[in-house]
């Protein structure tokens, strides 16, 4: 439990941190209106922006002036060392005047006038505007040189050539100067660096060490044609200290001719133009410093001093032409580089002024676009708020507030389905409740008629139950009188049982006489028989026996009468046998008859005696059921009086329903109620009573119509399903119901008609929407139109557990079946 709570204790430090440090931030966005905050925010991001921006430009443009300062250091450097040549060449050619060569004087006029041109030059590009300022170092060096081209240097040649040799120092140190202060020594680059350490460092010093050279080398020679003699020129400890200088300067021209190849060789690795001059330039260094080697080791030199200045000074020339090559190359890398500057400046100004108008024109566009969604959020929450949830909210994009307007039209379909659901809820309520009211009154009338029923049924069953103690006592009484009656016939049916054994006696002898009868029946037979036998013999005797035939007729005669009297006898025996055979009959049947009655005694006696028992108990029941029909009438009297309440309830419930359908029926909705079915049905009704069937039926398949809102329309039809209008699909009028799609019309026509003949009412169906392809359930409120046809008008029914996104999908497929 302590390792679980201890994060929790400092998850809920960290966000109590996190909402003390975005408290002030918080509190500023929250007073703070969406332009206010835009603005904020734009400002927040053009700043720091437009301080970037200016701090680049500034360095751009400090490497830009570094540029710049560069190009005027290289034009400096340009005229500084065409200066420093004219002073060396007047230092070689003064040297040699003084020395005697006076052929050399005219030349050294030259180079006055050339180091006075020199000079105005280097004014010339030292007077423009210049970044830095080379004043303090040039005024007075300028005011030597100038006193040099005017009138010269008096003095020994080698003073006048240390003081030539000085101001060759402070020119070399006026472009050391320079190329500091232009910043040429510090340039950044390595192409650019090495050309300006070539121009501003190497060839000065190059150029003068050849120029000393030169100098010493022209003065030797100059002494040498003079007539001087080489022992002389040994012993001059002057000309001695000259040719160890001489010595040295071509020491340092071969070390400057290496330094100047390794320089260019860097400035070529570092991706700089092979400089064209280079190889006659090295090749001429080589050519002077193999004379000047040769002059340094001879003592009597072949030549004149004049070819060997010419010839120095053409080496001098192909350096200084190199010097120029390299100022190009140099000046144009500062000019490139200038440009570039020039255009990384105009490319950042261009870019931070496009990307300020793009930030500027995004953050106005997002101003546009969020207070256009901002807007249309407001509209749409504002008819919701109105209660017009029929407006659809659609904000365009994909960002959040596209989806939050997405939730608020989703939201508002929603509600408008739920809306639509309690009206339709609240009208069919209304109707139920409305029902239920007229049921509880007539159940309140029947309750009452049947509570004064139940009073007067117990009354009567008051008396009934008298009644049926009286029967009980009766039924006890007859049942005594029954059981005498009962033995009484017992014993008559006795009598008539040996009555009847009697008869059988009197049957069994007649039945014997008439057998005796028979007999003698048979003997007459056997006697007239013989008789005639005996007259047929006397007839044979003759006379002899008429005496037997005498006889013999009257036995003939006694047989005849003995078989009368039988026949007599027979006849009354026959008589006497069926008299007492229909007596024997009758007193058998009189025997049933009394058996039956006999048993008819037993059985009502038993059945007396279970009504009498039956009587009593039903006497005791009789009164349970009195008590009982009154408790029955009591609870009956109390289910009156809830029948009472129950109506009263369900009129308070019709009013409720009906405050709350008043309640919502303002909001406008995306699909249609119930209660709007009913009224447009209602309506369409009156509608054909006004303008007729015909304009009416036309009238409900009119588009915009009245008769056809959102998902509502008008449909009639026969008892044979045919279509006669349908409101929404035209094209269906003449067909039969079963070319609705998705509709069991069997079912449909059923429910329908079974509601028209009824007088009205509502029925529940399933159909497929047109608009999400699904079965929709639907309630439609149905009239007859007549007696052979009906007109309804249905409202979707939304059921729990449909998807909002079905929901949206079937409230935008507008009308369907």
């Amino acid at each position: 439990m302590t390792d679980s709570t201890a994060p929790q204790t400092s998850d809920t430090g960290s966000g109590r941190w996190t909402r003390g440090l975005m408290a002030p931030g918080a509190r500023l966005m929250f007073s703070l209106r969406m332009r206010n905050k835009l603005a904020l925010l734009a400002v927040s991001v053009l700043l720091p922006m437009a301080v970037l921006m200016a701090l680049s430009l500034q360095l751009q443009w400090e490497l830009r002036r570094t540029t710049q300062a560069e190009l005027q250091g290289t034009a400096v450097v340009e005229r500084l060392l065409p200066l420093m040549l004219e002073v060396q060449k007047h230092r070689g050619l003064h040297e040699r005047v003084l020395r005697g060569d006076a052929a050399a004087m005219p030349q050294r006029g030259d180079a006055r006038t050339a180091l006075k041109s020199a000079v105005e030059r280097l004014d010339t590009v030292l007077a423009q505007p210049m970044d830095y300022r080379l004043d303090d170092a040039w005024s007075p060096l300028r005011s030597q040189l100038l006193g040099l081209a005017q009138d010269g240097m008096a003095g020994p040649p080698d003073a006048a050539f240390a003081s030539h040799t000085r101001l060759v120092d402070a020119i070399r140190q006026l472009a050391l100067l320079n190329g500091d202060r232009s910043g040429l020594v510090l340039d950044p680059l390595p192409r650019s660096y090495y050309l300006s350490l070539l121009l501003v460092d190497t060839v000065p010093v190059t150029l003068e060490a050849m120029a000393v050279a030169r100098g010493i080398g022209a003065a030797q020679m100059t002494q040498a044609q003079t007539g001087r003699q080489a022992g002389d020129a040994g012993a001059d400890p002057a000309a001695r200290d000259r040719r160890a200088l001489l010595i040295g300067q071509v020491a340092l021209v071969r070390r400057n001719i290496d330094e100047l190849a390794t320089r260019v060789a860097y400035y070529e690795r570092h991706g700089g133009e092979a400089l064209r001059a280079w190889p006659a330039t090295r090749d001429a260094m080589q050519r002077l410093a193999r004379q000047v080697d040769q002059l340094a080791a001879s003592d009597n030199p072949g030549g004149t001093s004049a070819d060997f200045f010419d010839q120095a000074t053409a080496a001098l020339d192909q350096l200084h032409g190199l010097a120029n090559e390299a100022s190009v190359d140099l000046q144009n890398l500062l000019r490139s580089r200038a440009d570039a500057h020039r255009q990384q400046i105009a490319l950042q100004a261009a870019a931070f002024v496009a990307c300020t108008l793009l930030l500027a024109y995004l953050l106005l566009s997002l101003h546009v676009t969020f207070q256009a969604s901002l807007r249309t959020l407001r509209r749409g929450t504002d008819a919701m708020a109105s209660g017009d949830l029929a407006h659809r909210t659609t904000v365009h994009g994909s960002d959040e507030l596209a989806e939050i307007g997405h939730q608020v039209d989703a939201t508002c379909a929603q509600l408008s389905g739920m809306v639509a659901e309690i009206r339709s809820s609240a009208a069919l309520v209304n109707l139920a409740g409305s029902q239920v009211a007229d049921g509880s009154q007539r159940l309140s009338q029947r309750t009452d008629e049947q509570a004064g029923s139940l009073r007067s049924s117990v009354v009567a069953i008051g008396q009934l139950s008298s009644g049926v103690a009286q029967n009980a006592e009766a039924a006890r009484a007859l049942d005594s009188l029954t059981e005498t009656l009962f033995q009484e016939a017992e014993q008559g049916h006795a009598a008539m049982a040996d009555t009847v054994a009697a008869m059988a006696r009197m049957q069994e002898a007649a039945e014997r006489m008439a057998e005796v009868v028979a007999v003698i029946d048979d003997v007459a037979f056997q006697t007239g028989m013989l008789s005639l036998n005996a007259a047929v013999e006397a007839a044979r005797a003759g006379e002899s026996g008429k005496g037997f035939a005498v006889v013999a007729s009257e036995v003939r005669h006694l047989a005849r009468r003995c078989a009368e009297s039988a026949d007599e006898i027979r006849a009354l025996i026959g008589n006497a046998a069926s008299q007492a055979d229909v007596s024997a009959g009758k007193l058998r049947h009189v025997a049933g008859t009394l058996d039956t009655i006999v048993g008819g005694v037993r059985e009502v006696s038993g059945k007396l005696r279970s009504i009498s028992t039956a009587s009593t108990q039903q006497s005791a029941g009789l009164g349970e059921v009195t008590e009982n029909v009154g408790n029955l009438d009591k609870i009956t009297r109390e289910n009156a009086a809830l029948v009472e309440m129950s109506a009263s309830a369900s009129n308070t419930l019709v009013e409720r329903a009906h405050k709350l359908r008043e309640a919502v029926v303002s909001m406008r909705l995306r699909q249609a109620s119930a209660d709007e079915a009913h009224g447009l049905v209602e309506a369409a009704v009156a509608h054909i009573e006004a303008v007729g069937r015909d304009r009416a039926f036309a009238d409900f398949h009119a588009a915009g119509s009245r008769f056809i809102d959102r998902d509502l329309y008008i449909f009639v039809m026969d008892r044979n399903g045919m279509i006669s209008v349908f409101g929404s699909k035209p094209m269906l009028v003449g067909q039969p119901s079963s070319a609705i799609p998705g509709l069991e019309a069997v079912s449909f026509l059923e429910k329908a008609w079974a509601a028209a003949d009824s007088g009205g009412g509502w029925i529940q169906y399933d159909v497929v929407s047109p608009g999400t392809r699904q079965v929709t359930p639907k309630e439609s409120f149905i009239l007859p139109l007549g007696s052979s046809e009906f007109i309804g008008c249905g409202a979707y029914r939304r059921e729990q557990g449909t998807s909002p996104a079905a929901l949206m999908a079937r409230r935008h497929a507008g009308a369907t079946a």
